[in-house]
């Protein structure tokens, strides 16, 4: 999803802007997928924290979603997101 822009917002929601603020969050996660050990709870509760991590710099973008129309959205699919990483069994 894209916002060009969001007037009030506190947030750049410029795509580049998106793209940098996802980039380190998105590396989290892709160490936590690499170094991931399903016989090690601590392997799980990292790869947890990496998607909670990415999901919180998700929703620190709800602002763009309102201003862009879409703020209904942007909140269930957060929602849904942090319900299915509380869904993951370690």
């Amino acid at each position: 999803m894209s916002f060009s822009s969001c007037g009030s917002s506190s947030n750049d929601c410029e795509d580049a802007a998106l793209e940098s603020t996802f980039s380190d969050a998105t590396q989290i996660i892709t160490n936590a997928l690499t170094n991931f050990d399903p016989s090690d709870p601590s392997s799980c509760q990292d790869l947890k924290d990496a998607y909670d991590k990415y999901i919180d710099e998700l929703e620190d973008f709800q602002d763009c979603a309102n201003d862009a129309g879409q703020g209904t959205e942007w909140r269930q699919f957060i929602s849904e997101a942090r319900k299915e990483i509380g869904d993951l069994t370690c």
